[in-house]
């Protein structure tokens, strides 16, 4: 049977999961620009590299009445058959692999699912230690021409983020600027000017020479380093748990464990890299990467960001001063949060890293 990459999140306290086909980007949550007299499950939008994206805060369209920002919170932009949206989360976790039998869902009765207004936008509960929800494809929240209602209010592109107007799309001309609501009125005046730059920057198309084409990266601790994997390699990410160790085997290879009856290799990269080896915490992880023909999950101590968006020409040489890691499997540095972040070639490391287990006669 042929199997999908679900991608979860968290949303005021539910875990949620959704086909990763639908999928487009991930980033910081920015200014949002609220609308009055939208569909009922769009609060507002968002100018997206010169295009209109609706914004729907998942939290009131499944029948809160209000919701809370943070500044840590998140945009996943969704795609379906080109109705794309916006929905506000508050933390993004993980890509998972499955076949459509492993994932059990219970009926729309289920008591998880009570208060749940609009149950037509869930799929199914997997009765997982989360408790799951399963989301349909947007195609199933939203009509078509309620997103087109949105997109076409071409105004919406110039109106700055600072100003303290709303554009009505019921107005008869389509540039009635009438007093709005601030979105996040909670946030500090420092954390405003955050979601305002973000806002900002999000508007620059991806041909401007500022942005360039945008790499997506996963965003990970080792070793109390931050290092940047290229998401194409990523399959999923797992938890690091029932391993069972291999003789024989030299000490980058952690050893073997079952992932949905398929045996996986787990690899420890951190004598490849000269990272301290130190105890893995209790909750690492493994990521389960495929290049060139060979899939293997590596052990990381925590995954910061499932999908993050860099800016190519934000990428610097390696650092002259010599930082203790293995440069040859190294491409770069960038900024992750004001943080230094290690671009790391992993398909490199799997092919070239000598990590070979020995045959026992």
């Amino acid at each position: 049977m042929s199997k999908s990459t679900y991608f979860s999140f968290t949303s005021h306290g539910r875990r949620f999961s959704i086909n990763a086909t639908y999928i487009e980007e991930v980033f910081s949550l920015p200014e949002i620009l609220l609308l009055s007299e939208a569909a009922q499950d769009i609060i507002g939008a968002l100018n997206l590299r010169g295009e209109i994206l609706p914004i729907l805060d998942l939290n009131i369209s499944l029948g809160a009445a209000t919701s809370d920002y943070h500044l840590s919170d998140s945009v996943i932009v969704l795609n379906q058959d080109q109705l794309r949206v916006g929905i506000i989360v508050n933390a993004v976790h993980s890509l998972e692999t499955a076949a459509l039998e492993d994932v059990p869902t219970e009926s729309s009765n289920h008591p998880d699912l009570a208060d749940v207004k609009r149950k037509h936008m869930i799929a199914g509960l997997v009765q997982d230690p989360h408790n799951t929800l399963i989301l349909e494809g947007p195609e199933s929240w939203l009509q078509y021409v309620e997103v087109q209602q949105v997109v076409s209010m071409a105004s919406l592109l110039d109106v700055p983020m600072s100003a303290s107007a709303e554009l009505n799309p019921s107005s008869a001309d389509g540039d009635t600027l009438l007093q709005r609501p601030i979105f996040f009125p909670e946030a500090s005046p420092a954390d405003r000017e955050i979601l305002r730059q973000r806002a900002d920057s999000l508007r620059q198309p991806l041909t401007s020479p500022e942005t360039g084409n945008l790499k997506t990266l996963s965003v990970i601790s080792l070793g109390g380093q931050l290092f940047g994997i290229n998401l194409d390699l990523v399959q999923e990410f797992i938890e690091l748990s029932n391993v069972t160790p291999i003789p024989c085997c030299p000490p980058s290879i952690v050893g073997n464990l079952n992932l949905r009856g398929d045996v996986l290799t787990v690899i420890d990269i951190r004598s490849l890299m000269n990272l301290p080896i130190n105890p893995m915490p209790k909750k690492s992880q493994a990521i389960v990467l495929e290049a060139d023909g060979i899939t293997a999950g590596v052990a990381v101590e925590h995954v910061l960001e499932s999908m993050f968006l860099l800016n190519p020409q934000e990428i610097r040489p390696l650092d002259q001063a010599d930082d203790g890691l293995s440069r040859q499997y190294l491409t770069g540095t960038a900024t992750y949060n004001d943080a230094k972040i290690n671009l790391l070639d992993l398909s490199k490391v799997l092919t070239q890293g000598e990590l070979v287990v020995d045959e026992v006669a």
